[in-house]
């Protein structure tokens, strides 16, 4: 039995049910996919919905009697909690789970398109498995974030383990914000000091693994005649499908950051399969609960702005009436790729600019803190 485990809200439930059904397809093994929710809605519909593999774990039954815990939300937004919370589940699954021997985290946007056993059997023996961003050359400036990344993390029941899972809740609870300060980002960037704290963690190599909008134009992507995506000639395991943009149900931007550009193989093979399992997963919540849109934008009178769509061939003759300079071309099974006239921004410049804004607040923060200090005032 393999355990895997994420948590998300109902932002994040139509993506949650495209992951648990890749999962289902491609993992060989008997499974089990523990979810935490962070609403009332989304444990509801899990419960009523009973994917198969899912068991929905409600958010108030983590938090009970963790007063660290309960102290972080009050001083961080939604968000920063909600990645606060990773450490915590990790290790309190793994004490509720004892017949677990490991416990796989996943990111709910990920979806799988092969079997996850390479993920397992590249460090047999490691305590915890990681892996890169392997940024593209045009988005390395990006590594100050982070070069390892959250999506999924594969933790075996061990000393060592347990000794990282305590000492990242430490630091989370700490300081876990949506900014770059003093050498920390988020949950993330804590992932740096991993390796120091434990010699024997395993980084995936696997070109499979990990594939994402930051290093995908970095790859070469093609599909067998049995189906198989492969990437560099091995096969595709997961793509992490950050900033995708659900915009209505025939309607989506691959990422919400203009800075990412998309070939047509990996639309093609990767995207495409994707979006049609969000379809799939919209109208199985719809068959139960009609009004349910949490997650799909549902533009009003002005389109997201992008230099690349999917859409249905409907709304593709609907965005070329009102879109000059659109270019077309049919995908096949009734999708089409959308191509606006928008230049894209450079990931370098956007990255300076962001930079700059980050020393700004960082020194703003300093000098409102030597105020404090030198006045004897609360710092608010």
């Amino acid at each position: 039995m393999r355990w895997y485990c994420t948590y998300c809200d109902r932002n994040y439930l139509i993506k949650l049910l495209a992951l648990a059904t890749s999962l289902s397809r491609h993992e060989q093994q008997p499974h089990t996919l523990l979810v935490v929710c962070l609403d009332e809605l989304t444990r509801t519909l899990l419960d009523h919905l009973k994917p198969p593999g899912v068991v929905p774990i409600p958010l108030h039954q983590l938090e009970q009697g963790d007063e660290p815990l309960r102290t972080a939300r009050t001083n961080r937004n939604s968000l920063e909690y909600f990645w606060t919370l990773t450490p915590t589940i990790l290790l309190r699954l793994m004490a509720w789970y004892p017949q677990a021997e490991s416990l796989t985290y996943l990111d709910a946007d990920l979806f799988f398109f092969s079997s996850p056993d390479p993920l397992f059997d590249e460090y047999p023996d490691a305590p915890v498995i990681i892996h890169g961003h392997n940024f593209a050359p045009k988005y390395r400036m990006m590594e100050r974030y982070g070069r390892f990344n959250v999506g999924l993390l594969i933790f075996r029941r061990s000393p060592a383990a347990d000794a990282i899972l305590c000492w990242w809740r430490e630091r989370c609870l700490e300081w876990c914000r949506d900014c770059y300060e003093d050498g920390k980002f988020g949950d993330q960037l804590y992932l740096e000091q991993w390796p120091q704290l434990c010699d024997s963690i395993g980084i995936l190599t696997h070109p499979g693994a990990g594939v994402a909008p930051w290093n995908q134009n970095n790859l070469r992507f093609s599909r067998q005649e049995d189906g198989i995506v492969t990437v560099n000639d091995r096969s595709l395991i997961f793509y992490h499908f950050h900033s995708l943009d659900m915009v209505t149900t025939d309607l989506y931007r691959p990422s919400k950051l203009l800075h990412y550009q998309f070939d047509l193989p990996v639309l093609l093979y990767c995207y495409l399969p994707y979006v049609a399992a969000l379809q799939q997963a919209v109208k199985h919540i719809q068959n139960s609960l009609p009004e349910f849109t949490c997650g799909i934008s549902c533009y009003d009178n002005q389109l997201p702005i992008a230099h690349t769509l999917l859409s249905t061939l409907d709304t593709a003759k609907t965005l070329a009436s009102h879109l000059t300079g659109m270019e077309r071309t049919n995908l096949g099974e009734g999708w089409v790729l959308c191509r606006l006239p928008i230049e894209a921004p450079d990931p370098e410049a956007l990255f300076q600019a962001q930079l700059k804004t980050e020393i700004e607040a960082e020194h703003h923060r300093t000098c409102n803190k030597q105020t404090s200090l030198a006045t004897g005032q609360p710092l608010l």
